[in-house]
């Protein structure tokens, strides 16, 4: 039996990522809101999100399912960083800052201001 350190699924998936490439992967997301964003007219049209995963993973030199594999994580991330900042916050030391900073500011992650441009990633949609 092989003497290899165990990952987790969410860890697997963003493997073939280097940190610049995740960089360059939230931008490409960002860039392109009818996948991240419910409010976007395009966002239930299957094909026109399917071109911009096309269109992102063109960009990466990646394939499609390694590029939303990859995004799934890093969002997945997010929420527990977003959600672990909140605990911190709400605490009785939280109620004493004067001036508060931005939430991305408050997550303890590394590519927290990135993704700040999500939607309140705290409540699951309806």
């Amino acid at each position: 039996m092989e003497n290899t350190p165990t990952t987790s699924k969410r860890q697997k998936r963003i493997l073939n990522f280097a940190e610049e490439e995740k960089r360059q992967l939230i931008r490409g997301v960002k860039e392109w809101p009818r996948i991240w964003d419910i409010t976007n007219p395009l966002h239930s049209n299957k094909n026109a999100v399917e071109q911009a995963w096309v269109h992102i993973s063109n960009s990466l030199g990646k394939n499609v399912n390694e590029c939303k594999a990859g995004w799934t994580s890093l969002r997945e991330s997010y929420r527990y960083h977003a959600r672990v900042a909140r605990k911190h916050k709400s605490g009785s030391a939280g109620g004493l800052m004067l001036e508060e900073p931005s939430f991305s500011e408050a997550i303890d992650w590394e590519f927290a201001e990135e993704m700040a441009f999500l939607p309140n990633v705290s409540h699951k949609r309806k």
